[in-house]
């Protein structure tokens, strides 16, 4: 029987399935392969970047390792030939470095120092100065100063030392000379003021005798003679003059000008010190006024001293100024202080001589022909009695235009102004073991009055308890009135209680019949208390204080 094979049929839609997978995957492989050779030249090409940064890295640190080993050699250099000696020493004071100039202001090798004990203070706050002894015996004086750094990783000193000898020895010799110039010019200050005190009374002396001639006292003198002995009085006061400022100047030098102090009117003593120089400008030509404050400015001041400057500054404007010219003098008030200047139309000074103008013996060119030439001292007296008086004074000049004089005293509020008057008459009082008394004036109601009356009666009574004041005061005694405050205070040096109970008594005699001749008795309540030093208070707050502890009035009097 035959035999029979069944034979499987292939569609051909089922082998069409396989090959597009196979052409699916052959064409992931073909896309994988083109971005792994894509990946792989960009790898390629970032290793060649990273090279080249690699060689230009290396060639930076090779120009910086070059650099710095320039630097470091240098610094080196610096260091060996460095004329200050350099340290570093740990914690435990062992050297650990030292260069050659430590070698030679130390006096020992290097050598023998590193890893040794250094024997020297260490001070970080301030240079410190220390002596060291070489081996040879020979001194040497240093100066030494450590600061905190690091060293090798490690916290350690940096010392600097300095050989200071020819400077110490430069210093010793120039305090020798400076006080050899101070001996030298003490004797030259005593010498002047020896001569000046021994010049004075014979000159007074000569100048009375001229002047009783003149005067015919002693018989009838020719007119050829009266020319002759007029030329010598003119020159004997003269001289007379130049030895006052010599002994003016040298008392200023010295510290001994003292100042007698009172409180005053600036305004007043300025129109009454150039009343003599306003008619002597007019005999030469010169236009000259003064504006001065209506007000009165009180100061407390030496009167006779600060008129003096006033004196120079317009004498000097008389001398330097030519006919037809001009000199003013004005003051006021600025800020804290009282500016009083004196201006002119001379012949000027050169800007570069300026800052001379106060030295002594100076005068430059303003020459004013023979006859006007001064020693050289007025405007270094100026500056030295100012200086007394916490003030100063300054010029401004132009050559051809004229000359402004300007000084400026500080002028205190009326608490630091009666302080300050205090003090003086208490340092007085220690200085010849005497006691200091204060009296205060209290008057109760002025300013009831005030509202009543019109302001020149106002006024005129105000005036007129000033004055009974000051014409009881006693004379020649220093005493100080100080009416700017809220009551009237008087001081009265080398003056014990029982002194100051017969002045108060006084005083308050007068300014009872004052206001009983005003007929303001039952107007016008007054009180006076007297206090002393040392016995009462001993500072001159508490002096004040006392007094104002024993006043049973309200205070009002802040306008005498």
């Amino acid at each position: 029987m035959p035999t029979f094979y069944i034979l499987p049929i292939f569609a051909p839609e089922k082998l069409v399935t396989p090959n597009r997978r196979l052409e699916k995957v052959s064409e992931e492989l073909s896309a994988a392969k083109g971005d792994l050779e894509q990946k792989n030249e960009a790898l390629q090409q970032a290793g060649s970047e990273l090279e080249q940064r690699v060689k230009e890295r290396t060639a930076e640190l090779d120009t910086a390792n070059k650099v710095l080993g320039v630097t470091q050699q240098n610094m080196h250099t610096v260091i060996k030939h460095s004329a200050d000696g350099l340290l570093i020493v740990d914690d435990d004071k062992n050297v650990r470095f030292m260069n050659p100039a430590a070698e030679v202001i130390l006096g020992r090798r290097a050598q023998d120092l590193l890893g040794e004990p250094f024997g020297l203070p260490l001070t970080t706050d301030k240079p410190s100065e220390v002596q060291l002894v070489a081996a040879d015996g020979s001194v040497t004086i240093a100066e030494m100063q450590a600061v905190r750094t690091e060293w090798e990783n490690e916290a350690v000193y940096m010392a600097t030392i300095r050989d200071i000898t020819l400077l110490k020895k430069a210093q010793q010799e120039m305090e020798a000379a400076n006080e050899q110039l101070r001996k030298f010019n003490d004797l030259k200050d005593e010498f002047v003021s020896m001569a000046s005190h021994e010049l004075r009374t014979p000159l007074s002396i000569i100048i009375g005798a001229v002047k009783l001639v003149l005067d015919e006292i002693p018989g009838k003198i020719l007119p050829e003679q009266k020319d002759i002995l007029d030329t010598a009085m003119r020159n004997v006061k003269r001289l007379a003059g130049i030895v006052d400022s010599l002994l003016s100047i040298s008392k200023i030098e010295s510290g001994r000008l003292d100042l007698q102090k009172s409180v005053v009117n600036i305004c007043q003593l300025i129109a009454t010190t150039i009343c003599d120089y306003e008619k002597l400008a007019k005999g030469k030509g010169i236009q000259f006024y003064y504006e001065v404050s209506k007000q009165a400015i009180r100061m407390y001041v030496d009167p006779d001293k600060i008129r003096e400057v006033i004196i120079n500054l317009v004498s000097n404007s008389i001398k330097f100024t030519p006919e037809g010219g001009l000199i003013k003098v004005d003051c006021a008030e600025h800020d804290a202080e009282v500016l009083v200047s004196v201006q002119d139309s001379g012949i000027g000074i050169a800007e570069e001589n300026i800052p001379k103008l106060f030295n002594k013996f100076t005068q430059f060119g303003r020459k004013a022909g023979p006859g006007e030439k001064g020693t050289g001292l007025g405007l270094a007296i100026c500056k030295g009695i100012l200086g007394l008086h916490k003030g100063r004074i300054w010029a401004e000049s132009e050559l051809g235009k004229g000359t402004k004089f300007t000084f400026a005293i500080p002028k205190g509020n009326p608490e630091e102004l009666l302080e300050e008057c205090i003090n003086d008459a208490i340092c007085e009082s220690l200085k010849n073991d005497a006691k200091t008394s204060l009296i205060a004036i209290s008057i109760a109601n002025l300013g009831i009055l005030k509202l009543k009356l019109s302001s020149n009666e106002y006024n005129s009574i105000l005036r007129d308890i000033r004055t009974v004041l000051e014409t009881n005061l006693r004379r020649g005694s220093g005493d100080v009135l100080v009416p700017d405050v809220s009551e009237i205070f008087i001081m009265l040096p080398k003056c014990d209680k029982e002194g100051a109970s017969i002045v108060k008594a006084r005083l308050e005699c007068s300014l009872n019949n004052c206001l009983a001749l005003k007929n303001l008795a039952d107007k016008i309540e007054t009180q006076l208390t007297s206090v002393t030093y040392p016995d009462d208070a001993r500072t001159a707050q508490d002096l004040v204080k006392k007094a104002k502890e024993l006043s049973p009035v309200s205070l009002d009097a802040s306008n005498i």
